[in-house]
């Protein structure tokens, strides 16, 4: 008799504090059933009750979906070894954490490096800034397993960090920030977490369980955010592009829409026509997901924005749309949009080093100069902690600060 495995979302009609619910596996043999947890939870929008498998609502489904099938391949395979050895499937005994273990020559780093490389949901910054994390701590240890991975091990890694040295622009050498320590923490971090949900550790023994980094994230979270002032946003707006250059119109459209909306480069990008909505008589406003970082929804009424100027960029694009296009913007990765963005900060006469975060950064400071509330702002920016939004504030705070040591009093004499 050959066993049957079926995905089950929500069997028990119930949802989590964070509105999620379980896949489970459903195993069928021999007239009974059993249930195994795959460790995935996910929104019901975000399960295909249809197709039986992950939506595209979630943005890790390509991920998710081979995931669940590799377990599928698992218990088939195990079924069939229990077969040619004359064995019946033992339920009661049978859980994916079985497989899971089943490869002790897999270690933590290349458990890592696999984990990068394979997921195709990371952005290319995002990958090279993991990738960039591995290689450190490879420097300090080359290969580490499941096993080694101790509270004591992260204590002598953030020794190593706090020791080691990077060149520095004037050829000597300088200390890692606080805040790239933190960062290398965060990234570490969230491959621990990542192979606690899979099985290769158990919570229980997750090093940073008594392994505190609030230090270098407090000191992370007051780093000074680099704003555009107003006059330089004008400098950008009425630059007039040369001819040979007009590639850059559609740059700084686009950076334009997010000093006056806050959407993060990779939310522009992905906006499509169904995160519009219209209501005659007022305007266009945004509705829409911010799955690459905190997959909070977020509604922004465009309209009512910076006199309908995001409204102007949004009709603009939408006008230009061929028949069966969605996509506002043609996809263009972060790093062709810094180098461009270089190229509109020189001809616009801006001294600075012009990201496109730059633009989230300097939306939120317009806002608190305009009057908007910490609250309001948050609400637009997505943010789901009030405090991020409030750092803003001590951005203006020392920025007033600064202009004011800077003022010549003596010459009003």
């Amino acid at each position: 008799m050959k066993a049957t495995y079926t995905f089950v979302y929500n069997r028990k009609n119930k949802l989590n504090k964070q509105g999620q619910a379980l896949v489970q596996i459903q195993v069928y043999y021999n007239k009974e059933r059993k249930y195994l947890s795959t460790g995935i939870y996910l929104k019901p929008n975000e399960w295909d009750a249809r197709r039986n498998e992950v939506s595209k609502h979630n943005p890790e489904c390509d991920v998710l979906n081979q995931e669940l099938q590799e377990h599928v391949e698992n218990l088939k395979a195990h079924e069939r070894s229990e077969n040619q050895a004359g064995r019946p499937i033992v339920l009661s005994n049978l859980t994916l954490e079985n497989f899971k273990a089943s490869n002790p020559g897999l270690s933590f780093t290349e458990f890592w490096r696999v984990g990068i490389e394979t997921n195709n949901q990371l952005e290319y910054d995002t990958k090279r800034s993991h990738r960039s994390a591995l290689k450190r701590f490879k420097e300090f240890q080359d290969e580490v397993h499941f096993h080694e991975l101790t509270t004591d091990l992260l204590r002598v890694y953030e020794k190593f960090l706090i020791n080691f040295r990077v060149p520095n622009k004037k050829g000597g050498e300088k200390a890692l920030s606080y805040g790239r320590i933190h960062c290398l923490f965060k990234t570490l971090r969230a491959y621990v977490n990542r192979a606690i949900q899979e099985g290769y550790m158990e919570t229980a023994n997750d090093p940073f369980n008594r392994f505190s980094t609030a230090k270098y994230r407090k000191v992370a979270s007051q780093t000074t955010r680099k704003y555009l002032i107003p006059e330089e946003i004008h400098a950008i707006e009425n630059l007039e592009i040369p001819p040979h250059l007009q590639y850059l119109e559609k740059i700084r459209d686009m950076f334009l829409l997010s000093c006056y909306t806050g959407l993060r480069y990779s939310d522009i990008v992905q906006l499509d026509t169904s995160c519009l909505q219209f209501k005659k008589g007022e305007g266009y406003s945004l509705y829409y997901s911010m799955q690459q970082k905190t997959k909070t929804e977020v509604l922004v009424p465009v309209y009512l924005l910076f006199n309908k100027k995001p409204e102007i960029i949004i009709k603009k694009y939408l006008e230009d749309l061929q028949a069966g296009e969605n996509l506002l913007f043609e996809e263009i990765t972060n790093q062709y949009m810094n180098r461009c963005l270089k190229q509109l900060a020189f001809l616009s006469g801006i001294e600075c080093n012009l990201t496109f975060h730059m633009a989230r950064h300097s939306c939120a400071t317009l806002l608190l100069d305009l009057g908007l509330s910490y609250e309001v702002v948050q609400q637009l920016l997505g943010h789901t902690n009030i405090r991020t939004t409030q750092i803003y504030g001590k951005v203006r705070k020392e920025a007033v600060k600064k202009a004011l040591k800077g003022v010549k009093w003596d010459d009003m004499n």
